[in-house]
């Protein structure tokens, strides 16, 4: 029983901050480890929700309190994993001084935390599909766009992770999302996968992501690096890099991947008729004009 009401107990102490309690419960040789009881609304959080703690550390890391996390970190042995868990919170909550703190005690720096979002009704009044994200404490500093604290993971994390569920990203495909060419070439001097895969469900490659969001100096530095123009989508709601340029109407871009080598014969006619098609039902004349030009140029100049 002691061991369940500890943590909670612990827990309790940081939420109402009372550190003169905290450090009493501590000198009387308690171990505060493990996961607190009765915290499933802890969180208290204002258009979204966390899962349960696991640890008194994550409640700490999420008030933002450095003290009361300190005191917590040099109070016992912490696991990896608690440390790891709450690392990705602080970073969630941009806490960097709270993040640092914990890189100093072996924290597990690709744990992952998720976030919820309310329900939403579907078109037809029903309950959609919960939302929620996953993320490691790089993949959330990227998307935080907090650089400082990015580049430090990134000499640790897996930087190349992407994780299992719908809509995620990689650290490199977040940087590209944000459009921060800063943390772009961050990450691939930190030897982040140019071409990673996109997540099945709503993915996109960092030259896809560049293209749909319009970002032409990031698709010059990504194909410069070795970008695969050519790189298969996503398997649901997913665009080729020259789907997404001709769906809105970017000639700039779509004459840099055609340069750079986008196939729109053989194996890549389907995609030319795809971007076609996409440039043509949105009104984009001069990109279905230039992609129907480049691609009489290819079969001409075919033996």
């Amino acid at each position: 029983m002691q061991s369940l009401l500890a943590p909670t107990a612990a827990g309790n102490t940081i939420l109402n901050g009372r550190r003169d309690l905290l450090q009493l419960i501590l000198k009387a040789g308690v171990d505060p480890t493990g996961a607190p009881q009765l915290f499933e609304d802890v969180w208290n959080l204002d258009g979204f929700d966390l899962d349960t703690p696991e640890s008194a550390l994550e409640i700490a890391a999420e008030q933002g309190d450095r003290s009361m996390l300190q005191i917590r970190l040099q109070s016992a042995q912490w696991d990896p994993r608690s440390t790891g868990r709450a690392l990705a919170i602080a970073v969630f909550f941009s806490e960097n001084d709270l993040a640092e703190d914990l890189l100093n005690f072996g924290p597990d720096v690709n744990q992952e935390i998720t976030v919820y979002y309310p329900d939403e009704e579907d078109e037809y009044g029903g309950i959609a599909e919960e939302r929620k994200e996953v993320f490691t404490p790089l993949q959330t500093a990227v998307k935080n766009q907090e650089v400082a604290v990015a580049r430090k993971l990134a000499e640790h994390a897996d930087i190349n992770y992407l994780g299992e569920e719908a809509r995620r990203r990689t650290a490199l495909q977040h940087a590209v999302d944000n459009g921060n060419m800063e943390l772009v070439n961050m990450l691939l001097t930190h030897g982040a996968d140019i071409n990673g895969a996109p997540a099945t469900i709503g993915g996109a490659t960092a030259l896809q992501i560049a293209a749909i969001r319009g970002y032409l100096g990031i698709v010059r530095r990504l194909i410069d690096s070795g970008a695969d123009a050519n790189a298969a989508p996503a398997k649901f709601t997913g665009l080729t890099a020259l789907e997404a340029a001709a769906e809105h109407g970017r000639i700039d871009m779509l004459q840099i991947f055609l340069n750079g080598g986008a196939s729109i014969t053989g194996e890549g006619n389907r995609q030319y008729r795809s971007a076609l098609d996409l440039a043509e039902r949105n009104g984009h004349n001069a990109a279905a004009k230039l992609l129907t030009s480049f691609k009489h140029r290819a079969q001409s100049s075919s033996p």
